[in-house]
């Protein structure tokens, strides 16, 4: 752990004296603290709360000389982290996708990454997205309704040419299947309640599906667990429509310790607003510290609100500081044939809004 002094003239002291040793600590010098991380914070927390000044840290200067200062006088030093990628779901229609105002969002957005849906999205998408200078990482979901129960075979039987075409083009990164704890019948048949009960069936099924994949591409392809639908139990028309996503991910334990990578969904609205995206975003980055996080939607989900308070809410949330852990966050959607929640953004401001961050 490092602190930064924040005043000027700060006494360093020796440890068993408290005698001053030169030279004084100045504002902005950093020094690495001794005491345990948790006590520390600890009594930085006390000695502001209390006003005072004989609150002690041990810490080591930049010269190597170990010593003690008042903890009132110096702020924990956030480390800095890699930039997390500014994304763009790509439309959310996998045969659907309008390029010409597709592009232009993303070049007006100046977008970082790009997430595909496969099958539906071909090699051709990612020649074109590569030809935009602001896109550094393309993604895909592979992608499958659940109407009926399919097997792990027949699942990578139907995505496996697509997912070749994608390979072929460069695309490594990949997200098995999309929220799992979820089945709303005739428009989001995810397989809850038709492939898997819980998620521990998800985690036997999302293995033979890894494994299978992983025989076929080898490991040059990094294979992600899908984001959950947040949120609770619900019911929908009287028939169950969500598992409790919490609930669902500790079922599904050894599908997320065996994946490559993680993947979350969050969205907000009038009532919970960004700052509660970016908390739970920390939350799930610390609950994984040795994973990579790649937020594969996110979004203000609110019909009422405007294109342009989404826009500047996203705006907000992307200039936030996320742990390391996180890569990139994909904002739903570029467009959409069907978009009951206001979330498209073709024929938006939220381009040119987040093109100025």
């Amino acid at each position: 752990m490092k602190v930064k002094v924040n005043t000027s003239g700060l006494h360093f002291r020796q440890i068993k004296t408290g005698v001053s040793i030169p030279p004084l600590l100045r504002f902005g010098d950093v020094v690495d603290v001794l005491t345990i991380p948790e006590v520390a914070k600890q009594r930085i927390s006390r000695a502001n709360t209390t006003n005072n000044d004989n609150v002690w840290l041990e810490v080591r200067r930049a010269d190597g000389q170990e010593g003690i200062c008042s903890a009132r006088y110096v702020v924990e030093e956030i480390p800095q982290v890699d930039k997390v990628l500014v994304g763009l779901h790509g439309p959310s229609d996998p045969d659907y996708w309008p390029w010409p105002a597709a592009y232009g969002a993303i070049m007006t957005g100046k977008i970082e990454a790009v997430k595909l849906l496969t099958p539906g999205h071909s090699s051709q998408v990612v020649n074109q997205l590569k030809a935009i200078p602001s896109v550094k990482f393309i993604m895909a979901r592979l992608f499958s309704k659940f109407e009926y129960p399919k097997s792990p075979k027949d699942f990578t039987r139907e995505i496996l040419p697509g997912m070749t075409d994608l390979v072929n083009a460069g695309v490594t990164y990949f997200e098995i299947h999309n929220e799992p704890n979820l089945h709303l019948p005739g428009t989001n048949p995810e397989g809850m309640w038709i492939n898997w009960k819980d998620g521990r069936e998800f985690a036997d099924w999302f293995r033979v599906v890894y494994y299978e994949l992983k025989s076929k591409f080898g490991d040059s392809v990094k294979l992600g667990f899908p984001g959950l639908s947040p949120g609770a139990y619900y019911i929908h028309n009287g028939r169950p429509a969500r598992a409790d996503s919490n609930q669902f991910l500790e079922e599904a334990s050894s599908a997320v310790s065996l994946a490559d990578w993680l993947g979350m969904h969050i969205y907000w609205n009038n009532q919970l607003q960004p700052q509660y995206a970016v908390s739970e975003i920390n939350k799930f980055c610390s609950k994984y510290p040795h994973k990579d996080i790649y937020i594969t939607e996110i979004s203000n989900s609110d019909v009422g609100v405007s294109p342009e308070t989404k826009g500047s809410e996203y705006k907000w949330v992307v200039r936030q500081r996320f742990p390391a852990n996180l890569k990139a966050m994909f904002f739903y959607t570029a467009s959409a044939s069907s978009d009951p929640r206001r979330e498209s953004w073709v024929g938006t401001k939220i381009p040119e809004i987040i093109g100025g961050r």
